[in-house]
């Protein structure tokens, strides 16, 4: 309630330009839901918005995003230009009988210089499009049989981390 009565005292003034720094953090997912509702309505009527969010899912709606690490931009572009830019392969690994964390401490052991990370319980790994996929299958079976392994679309946030773990950066894309 406190975020959505400083957005309309904000909007008494009727601006053009709206500029908001994390309106949503600590706010729950239904009231998130209805600001981001509001913002929409926003501007469709003609105010341009400017936010900055933690929240990928929150930036998976706006029309154009930088991505900043370390006051660096990392990435820009349309959400959707952002990921498809993505020029390597994403896999999820679901692992069975063992604690996900252990399993992708044996997979940055295994494959060396790859971005690998927890994304919920699951281990993602991204590895450049010329290594083999069987390569990958084979060693990552050495390393644990219960687990399911598939490839999959990149979101905003897969984006970002493999940027951030890979120290790459766009410079403009």
């Amino acid at each position: 309630m406190k975020q959505k009565l400083a957005l309309s005292c904000a909007l008494m003034h009727d601006p053009q330009l709206l500029i908001l720094d994390e309106p949503t953090t600590g706010v729950d997912p239904l009231s998130r839901q209805e600001f981001w509702g509001m913002l929409k309505e926003l501007k469709e009527s003609g105010v341009s918005i400017f936010v900055s969010t933690p929240y990928m899912e929150e930036a998976q709606k706006c029309d154009y995003v930088y991505m900043m690490h370390k006051g660096r931009i990392i990435s820009e572009g349309t959400p959707s230009n952002v990921t498809e830019t993505f020029n390597g392969i994403l896999y999820e690994f679901e692992i069975f009988g063992k604690k996900p964390q252990e399993y992708m401490y044996e997979l940055i052991k295994v494959f060396p210089g790859n971005p690998v990370y927890m994304s919920g319980k699951k281990v993602h790994m991204s590895v450049s499009r010329g290594e083999n996929f069987i390569g990958i299958e084979t060693k990552s079976l050495l390393v644990s049989p219960d687990m399911s392994i598939r490839n999959i679309v990149p979101e905003l946030e897969d984006i970002f981390i493999i940027k951030v773990l890979s120290g790459r950066s766009d410079e403009g894309n």
